[in-house]
């Protein structure tokens, strides 16, 4: 017995596929949906008997002149597009990402892609607003980047122009403000913020450059060779937050916690767990970072670090702080 629900479906992707001028063969059709050209014809038919103007046509192009069926030109009574309750609670959970970006090139491309979605999905609004509360994500720790409008759109089109950019940068960590050139490869979210991910001539190596602290940026006034090997993804493979260095091995031992834990949790994509008495013995291989000497602060007396030794100074210096600012 066919599953009802799935004919219904294919067949009305059917009909917005045979809305191409070119048109669609029969067996492109099977291919794309999975089945037998036989269930294709079936479905031709039931559509022709439902009152859809289909045109079947010779190709005179194709070598062995295959026949291609469409919509009669003109013909736009096409019904909307059915979105299944997980796809609905897909959009939702996209649009919810996005609340950062809202006032933003990157934002306002999403919005304008949601209005598309709107006119071709007639109930996704009335779907969204039944699923509305369903999926939340944390709203402290986004930051609005309506401010870096100019600075995203920037560079947003270096990115994809693969243009090299001379920009003066701000550093918190050592509140120092320099100039360098970058080669423009990825954006990153991570902790809510928003980084650029570039190759720095300055310091030859990749880097990543939080968006709000751009202080000017400008086409790059020297060639240098664009960084065609470089991988975004490797790049973030050993970083432990918003912030990335060179990796190195981080061993943690954990007291009264068991192995699954630390499964359960996956503390980060290189962790290997071992048991040892009284606890857990992790080891990672991250850049150590200040964002990783929060989260071990959070531990307590749990945790012991028992390397890198700048990282237990780290963990030390927070610990302090927290004592000291409640005298």
């Amino acid at each position: 017995m066919p599953d009802r629900n799935a004919q219904i479906i294919r067949q009305w992707e059917i009909i917005w596929s045979l809305r191409a001028p070119a048109g669609r063969t029969i067996k492109s059709l099977a291919a794309e949906h999975g089945v037998c050209t036989r269930t294709i014809r079936r479905d031709l038919a039931a559509l022709e008997s439902a009152g859809y103007p289909l045109v079947e046509e010779v190709d005179f192009t194709s070598a062995h002149g295959r026949k291609r069926w469409r919509l009669l030109e003109g013909f736009s009574n096409v019904p909307p597009v059915p979105l299944t309750r997980e796809e609905a609670y897909a959009v939702l959970a996209a649009t919810q990402a996005m609340r950062g970006l809202g006032d933003t090139p990157i934002g306002e491309a999403f919005h304008a892609a949601l209005g598309k979605l709107r006119k071709a999905i007639k109930p996704l609004d009335a779907q969204m607003t039944r699923l509305s509360g369903t999926y939340l994500d944390d709203p402290e720790i986004e930051r609005r980047y309506s401010d870096q409008h100019e600075t995203i759109l920037r560079l947003l089109r270096a990115v994809h122009q693969r243009e090299l950019l001379d920009i003066t940068y701000y550093a918190a960590h050592n509140d120092q403000v320099t100039r360098r050139t970058v080669a423009p490869i990825a954006f990153w979210r991570s902790g809510g913020e928003l980084y650029l991910i570039a190759h720095c001539y300055l310091r030859d190596a990749p880097r990543n450059f939080r968006v709000d602290r751009f202080r000017s940026i400008e086409p790059a006034t020297e060639e240098h060779p664009w960084p065609e090997d470089f991988d975004p993804a490797d790049f973030l493979r050993h970083s432990f937050g918003p912030w990335v260095g060179e990796p190195r091995r981080v061993v943690l031992r954990f007291t009264g916690y068991e192995p699954g834990y630390f499964a359960d949790l996956a503390v980060h994509p290189t962790q290997r767990v071992a048991a040892v008495e009284d606890g857990v013995l992790v080891t990672l291989e991250v850049a150590p970072s200040e964002h990783l000497a929060r989260w071990l602060a959070g531990f307590g007396a749990e945790v012991r670090i028992v390397e890198p030794q700048e990282l237990r100074a780290w963990v030390r210096e927070i610990h302090a702080g927290a004592l000291g600012s409640g005298e």
